[in-house]
């Protein structure tokens, strides 16, 4: 069994999945100009030995200051609704002045980890 999650870290404030599109630009909005943490979170556990694998990874990363007209593009092209603190990987390309930490700040399990837990439980990949 394979499970995995991911929020966003700024000050203390725990940004999960926008609830609507007005809170997916707040998100952005918040986060625009500052430093926050994207952490993810990934668990591997064997069916039939119950061994578990996990891990919690994270990235620090940098907004640079964002135009209204760009958060409401953004929210207009992407699913939004669907990452926590509303953006995804490509928002990292568009927005990012600086990534520091794991590089697997994308909101999916963390792939070159999940490989080495799934490899640790004999599985083939």
């Amino acid at each position: 069994m394979v499970s995995g999650d991911a929020v966003v870290s700024k000050d203390g404030r725990i940004y999960g999945k926008p609830r609507s599109m007005e809170e997916a630009a707040q998100f952005l909005r918040e986060l625009s100009g500052s430093e926050f943490q994207f952490v993810t979170a990934l668990a591997v556990m064997h069916s039939r030995t119950r061994k578990m694998l996990s891990t919690v990874e994270v990235s620090d990363i940098s907004f640079r200051p964002l135009a209204e007209h760009e958060i409401q593009a953004y929210i207009r092209k992407y699913s939004v609704l669907h990452y926590a603190g509303a953006f995804e990987s490509d928002a990292v390309l568009f927005f990012a002045d600086r990534i520091a930490g794991s590089y697997n700040f994308v909101p999916a399990p963390p792939v070159s980890r999940l490989i080495v837990y799934l490899r640790a439980h004999g599985v083939n990949v």
